[in-house]
């Protein structure tokens, strides 16, 4: 399985109105971007926010409580698990989302494409996971905000090249699945927590 290029995303990063045409051409497949990009940078946020909460409540209620079936440790698994999941789903959420729009904005319908303006464009998202093991929880809320923001940008530069949209109407396109992007996440966000609970149900912690 290929890894995550460094030199991609930096570029992503640091130089996005001189990638995404390079990316816009490229062909490739839904499946070589999930082996080859998004299953490796969308671990990021889930393994470092197990970190954190790891980190969190070792110092507030001990190492002993990481172990036991009803300690801890069995939580972070779960809350690993469980996130890596959810990112992989927000991300074929919003891959179908961007192909279903694309002729309401005179885009061209491709999967593929799809897929690879979500996956390009989210790579600030996963990146800022990191922020998520720090013990002051309001850095990598704001690390993750700022994400968003230049994920959002990423895709209104991705769009008029990768789905051909309208110039005139990526911000539009740009701005519909930014709003769908948040409502799955925060969505996401409460099937996690509902899913956590369920399974806390009737424990000790």
């Amino acid at each position: 399985m290929q890894t995550p290029s460094v030199q991609r995303i930096m570029a992503i990063l640091t130089k996005p109105k001189e990638i995404w045409p390079q990316i816009a051409d490229e062909a490739t497949s839904v499946r070589t971007l999930y082996l080859g990009w998004i299953l490796w940078l969308a671990a990021i946020p889930p393994v470092f926010s197990s970190i954190g909460a790891s980190l969190m409540w070792s110092r507030i209620m001990g190492p002993a409580t990481m172990l036991g079936m009803g300690g801890v440790g069995p939580f972070v698994i779960q809350n690993l698990v469980m996130g890596y999941i959810l990112q992989i789903v927000l991300v074929a959420v919003l891959a179908w989302a961007t192909m279903a729009l694309a002729k309401s904005f005179d885009g061209q319908p491709d999967l593929a494409q799809a897929t690879k303006t979500v996956a390009y464009a989210f790579t600030p998202v996963w990146l800022a996971g990191v922020f998520q093991a720090l013990p002051v929880p309001f850095l990598g809320a704001l690390a993750s905000l700022a994400a968003w923001v230049y994920a959002i940008y990423q895709i209104f530069l991705g769009l008029p090249l990768t789905m051909r949209c309208s110039a005139q109407k990526a911000g539009t396109y740009t701005a519909v699945i930014a709003i769908i992007g948040v409502l799955t996440a925060i969505l996401l966000g409460m099937i996690k927590g509902g899913m956590w609970l369920a399974s806390r149900a009737g424990t000790p912690f």
